[in-house]
């Protein structure tokens, strides 16, 4: 059993800023993708944010809305990591993951605040628990080559889930909480 002081270890800060800035090239590309309506790139974040609203009411009570949150977000995380099985498959989500935000965000408002993306409370967590669910599924595409061996990388997925656990799955919670708790603090009337 791992520490959780040697599970920090685990998490290539170098990696994760690449899928932070990765992120970011997605973002910026993402009022482009908008312009042009590329139904290739919107049908995704858009039928997952009409899935939201849906079945998802900023009235509806705290629990149902943090567990909507913390659930969609955890299988994201998690399909982050394992994508790394799928060599360059990481580097990919972590463009669409900005594209996806940054189209989110201008279906919704009509424009985008870099500002406001990076600066709210929200963001401060849930950002970097995607990036690290990134970076570590960049590190299992990584232990996949030059020789593919399917052992190498699930060792390194073994110790991405202790990363997931430990490290991530904290975050969303504090992410969803304040997230949540926005929600429900802006549509009091």
């Amino acid at each position: 059993m791992l520490h959780y002081s040697n599970v920090l270890r685990i998490i290539d800060l170098k990696l994760t800023i690449l899928c932070g800035m990765l992120f970011c090239f997605g973002l910026l590309v993402s009022p482009w993708v908008f312009k042009k309506q590329l139904k290739i790139f919107l049908f995704f974040p858009l039928w997952i944010w009409r899935l939201g609203k849906r079945y998802l009411s900023p009235h509806d009570p705290f629990l149902k809305i943090f567990l909507f949150i913390f659930f969609f977000n955890s299988l994201s995380l998690f399909a982050n990591l394992i994508s790394g099985f799928l060599l360059g498959f990481p580097i990919i989500f972590a463009i669409l993951l900005g594209i996806n935000v940054g189209i989110i965000i201008l279906t919704e408002t009509g424009r985008l605040d870099y500002i406001a993306i990076f600066l709210n409370p929200v963001s401060l967590f849930e950002l970097p628990a995607a990036w690290i669910s990134l970076s570590m599924g960049i590190k299992i595409s990584i232990s996949l080559y030059p020789n593919f061996l399917f052992w190498s990388s699930l060792q390194m997925f073994y110790k991405g889930l202790y990363v997931y656990f430990l490290v991530i799955i904290p975050l969303l919670i504090i992410s969803g909480l304040i997230e949540t708790s926005l929600i429900k603090a802006f549509t009091k009337n």
